[in-house]
């Protein structure tokens, strides 16, 4: 499975990254939080064998570089190439006095071309030849392998699922309310016949409340002909069914996204709240069936 990390700050990734590595090497390794954490995220001392040809034995470092939309600009070797060099870097660093390690692992959700002799993965290993004269072995786990080890640790690939997992979690949803089990079918129908009731009135407390009785969110919203450039031509299409229209494409795994900014009281939570229902009323609609007895 292919996951998608732009979801994640630098820091996420981190916790991503030692998850994984506390979960590969067991718990008596070592997380460092946020700071100046020494050229390290996680450490352990003892034998393990992440590389499958051959265990290794000593002091293990482990290291996170993330690579975010920003760094776009940046080709992928050169970016993952200063990265290790400045960490590499510190452990060449008298004045630092880092103890070095004996195996170092250097994550990264950048990627690299695998074409054998050719490549930049080939290119990268030949690279880092010239540091084993300090440190015995090193691995870069690059995006592709990345994901092999969250598809073979799927307990934390689940823990951050809201990050990578987004197109995944609503199929999942989907094809439940799909499910042939009544019973599992009447749970998740009911549930949402609950919610779309909790929902039916405007949340005001921002905008200010009038009274003590909810307003129906259908008297306070209007939708507007938009774009996302703005206010749009009346014979444009109006927000809410651009917003459904990429809803419809998220359903069926393509990863779309939608932002909306505001400030307190512009009616992002009321817009959000309004297409939510449509979504509600569409499914109860057509689970009626399985809430006829209620």
């Amino acid at each position: 499975m292919d996951y998608n990390f732009f979801n994640f700050n630098p820091k996420d990734f981190e916790h991503l990254v030692q998850a994984l590595m506390q979960k590969e090497l067991g718990n008596t390794s070592l997380v460092f939080g946020e700071g100046r954490d020494g050229a390290r995220e996680l450490t352990y001392e003892g034998t393990a064998s992440f590389d499958k040809e051959k265990a290794w034995s000593g002091y293990w470092v482990v290291q996170a570089k993330y690579k975010s939309k920003a760094d776009s600009n940046v080709d992928n070797y050169n970016w993952i190439k200063k990265n290790y060099d400045a960490e590499i870097k510190k452990f060449r660093d008298p004045k630092r006095n880092l103890k070095v390690p004996n195996n170092y692992i250097l994550f990264t959700n950048a990627s690299l071309s695998a074409i054998d002799k050719g490549g930049g993965i080939d290119k990268f290993e030949k690279y880092i030849e010239k540091d084993k004269d300090i440190i015995n072995n090193i691995i870069i786990v690059y995006y592709d392998s990345l994901c092999r080890l969250l598809d073979n640790n799927r307990d934390v690939a689940t823990s951050y699922a809201s990050f990578i997992l987004p197109g995944d979690i609503l199929q999942k949803l989907y094809e439940s309310l799909e499910d042939k089990n009544e019973n599992k079918r009447s749970a998740l129908s009911l549930f949402l016949m609950k919610e779309f009731k909790n929902e039916l009135h405007a949340k005001l407390v921002q905008a200010g409340d009038l009274n003590n009785h909810g307003i129906n969110i259908e008297k306070v919203f209007i939708d507007l002909h938009a774009t996302e450039n703005g206010i749009a031509k009346d014979e444009d299409s109006k927000f809410i069914q651009n917003l459904v229209s990429i809803g419809n494409n998220s359903l069926k795994g393509n990863p779309y996204k939608v932002v909306l900014i505001g400030g307190a009281g512009a009616g992002k939570s009321t817009l959000s709240q309004f297409a939510v229902q449509l979504y509600s009323a569409y499914f109860l609609k057509k689970r009626a069936k399985d809430l006829s007895g209620y």
